[in-house]
Order: C-alpha cells, then structure tokens, then sequence
C-alpha cells in the first residue's frame, strides 16, 4: 500500500462518512419502541468527525513537514496485503448475504473462522483458539441482543 498520505486520505474519509451518516439522521423514523433512535448516530457521526479532522490534521502536518525536508516518500505496494482486504470485504459481503438464509450465529461462526484464518500469520494460527473464539462471539452476541435488548436478530429461512 502506498504510505505516503495514509492519514490525510483516512482522514478525509472518514469525515466524508461523518457527513453521510449526519445526512441520513433526518430520515430515521421515530417510532414508540424506539423514543429517540436518533441519538446514537448522532454520537456515532460526532466520533467519525472527530477522529476525521484528528487524522486531517496529522496528515497535513506529516506533509508540511516533508515538503519542508524536500523527502520523497518511499511508496511500496503489498499485494498480500490488498488481497487480505479484499478478500475481508468479501467475506463481509458473504456474511450479510448468508445472514437472513442461515441465520446471524451460523453466519457469524463462518464470518468470524473465515476472517481469523485469513488473517492470522502463516505459522502462528492457533486452531482451537479460532474456533472457541468463532463459535463464542457470535452466540453471545446473538443472546446479548436477544434476551439482554430484546431485539431481533435474523434466525435463518432454513430454521423456519
């Protein structure tokens, strides 16, 4: 990947996905379960603007400072890495597709031992840890929201 302007094109990013997100508030409907469903995105787009003009900041000021050096920037581009990206979003894509079919627990559990073996080093990929830890997450979650919020999440066609 190519090094030399990370935090500014982060930052730029993420106050472009603050302003969507700031955007799309108006059109969240208030209902009598949920009194004012408005407020987490809201604290949710604050957050992104934040940490959007931090990374702003910090890039613009990596790149005064080169100018100023007269340094040229190494630029290097892994092709692992761009592959491990684009094989996460995928996988991510997947898991909202297999989501409603499947279920959130059996979609997670394929997510998550997916996600874990792509991403884990070549020769330090404990099994029985990505399993314990790809089964768990998403149980919990599920019976968190479930039980805890009361809030329904996708069982599956296949369990209907």
């Amino acid at each position: 990947m190519i090094k030399r302007n990370d935090s500014l094109f982060s930052g730029i990013l993420l106050i472009a996905l603050a302003v969507i997100v700031i955007t799309q508030i108006p059109s969240i409907r208030i209902t009598k379960m949920a009194s004012d469903a408005r407020l987490m995105p809201k604290i949710v787009s604050v957050i992104l603007l934040a940490l959007g003009a931090v990374l702003l900041y910090q890039g613009i000021t990596d790149l005064m400072k080169r100018r100023a050096n007269n340094e040229t920037p190494k630029e290097s581009f892994h092709a692992d890495g761009a592959f491990r990206v684009a094989a996460c979003l995928v996988l991510f894509g997947g898991f909202i597709f297999l989501m409603p079919r499947i279920g959130f627990i059996l979609a997670g559990i394929l997510y998550l031992v997916l996600s874990f073996y792509l991403l884990a080093p070549a020769g330090k990929k404990n099994h029985l840890l990505i399993w314990i830890t790809g089964i768990l997450v998403p149980v919990v979650i599920y019976f968190l929201f479930v039980k805890g919020f009361k809030l329904l999440l996708p069982t599956g066609n296949i369990f209907r």
